[in-house]
């Protein structure tokens, strides 16, 4: 998304009851609107959250004020011309948001609080303040096109000399890591007292001769595994291939797993293996060598993006997005010299003293 072009994220209401409002701002372009020093307080701290500070400078006051203001002149142009997004437009920009970053991140779907928890890491936000950011995006998005229609049209595809002068320069970006696709039947400890966790041992090591005896590995996932979101795909650990320096499965299974993995090769008789989580019976289907990635390959392992594409689409993003910042700022001036915008200068040092 355009962070700049929407960089007036949205209006919250009063950030504590101690506060007393007092209007910092007043915004008339097709009706009279106030900007109270709680709605400017909690908007300053949500974009302090966003650059990861504590609070906004005093001397970022007066911008983060200007960027509120430009807000509200949006909305209001929007509300006007019956461009303001519904529920459900957002619900379904949200879930787009969401699939991207999973397509960035091939063989992995993340859960709710995964999601959410990325998106508090990466903008500070809580849910209510992304959806409220999204519906900002969206109403911006529309303004801007029925504003400036032949400005907003898709970026040009960027040259195949732009696409190879990108990647020289940032080649060590595409080295593909020592990565092993893992099945297991997996038998959990978590919780179990001592009783409990050498039962769960004993029934990985049956588990385990079952195998040497003949039995499909299919068929002991669907029987013992206590892994049910692998139990369809063949025991697949974590729908995705694992890294010997993935952060994820060093925190949940420990460097001592992996390390015993990464000693496996495909063909390999199956090993009972140890980690933080419990015990595995563990198959490697298949071992992808360290290497640094061409212009065709594909980013990662069963991704249909070729690095070639995955760079073209940044290219093509960067341009669209300066473009449209342009027209944004333009807009916005056009706005304010129709609006009559006032500031009080003496209730905005109350509430942000330089």
């Amino acid at each position: 998304m355009a962070a700049a072009a929407c960089a007036a994220l949205l209006s919250a209401t009063a950030a504590g009851a101690q506060l007393i409002a007092k209007p910092v701002a007043t915004v008339a372009l097709h009706k009279p609107q106030i900007i109270s020093s709680p709605q400017f307080t909690a908007f300053a701290e949500m974009a302090a959250r966003q650059r990861g500070d504590a609070a906004i400078a005093p001397g970022e006051c007066r911008p983060v004020l200007e960027a509120l203001i430009d807000q509200h002149l949006i909305e209001q142009e929007g509300a006007q011309r019956r461009l303001t997004p519904t529920e459900a437009e957002v619900d379904q920009q949200v879930t787009a948001q969401r699939r991207q970053l999973e397509r960035n991140v091939p063989d992995r779907e993340l859960t709710d609080d995964q999601w959410w928890a990325l998106i508090r890491r990466d903008t500070g936000w809580t849910p209510a303040e992304y959806r409220a950011r999204i519906t900002v995006w969206i109403l911006t998005q529309r303004v801007v096109a029925q504003m400036r229609p032949d400005r907003m049209v898709d970026a040009q595809t960027p040259s195949e000399a732009d696409v190879k002068a990108f990647y020289d320069v940032n080649v060590q970006q595409f080295v593909q890591p020592e990565m092993a696709l893992v099945r297991h039947v997996f038998f959990t400890t978590d919780g179990l007292d001592a009783a409990g966790v050498n039962r769960a041992r004993q029934r990985a090591a049956q588990a385990l001769q079952e195998l040497r005896d003949g039995a499909s590995f299919d068929d002991l996932v669907v029987a013992y595994s206590d892994d049910p979101s692998s139990r369809d795909r063949g025991g697949e650990l974590g729908n995705r291939y694992l890294r010997r320096d993935d952060p994820a499965a060093l925190e949940t299974l420990g460097a001592a797993f992996l390390q015993r993995v990464f000693t496996m090769q495909p063909g390999d008789a199956e090993q009972l293996v140890e980690s933080r989580a419990g015990f595995h019976v563990v198959r490697v289907a298949e071992r992808i060598a360290a290497r640094l990635l061409t212009l065709d390959d594909p980013v990662a392992p069963r991704s249909t993006q070729t690095v070639r594409g995955q760079i073209a689409a940044a290219l093509a993003g960067d341009l669209q997005q300066r473009t449209a910042e342009q027209v944004y700022a333009e807009i916005v001036t056009e706005l304010r010299e129709r609006a009559d915008v006032e500031v009080m200068e003496d209730n905005l040092a109350a509430v942000c003293p330089a």
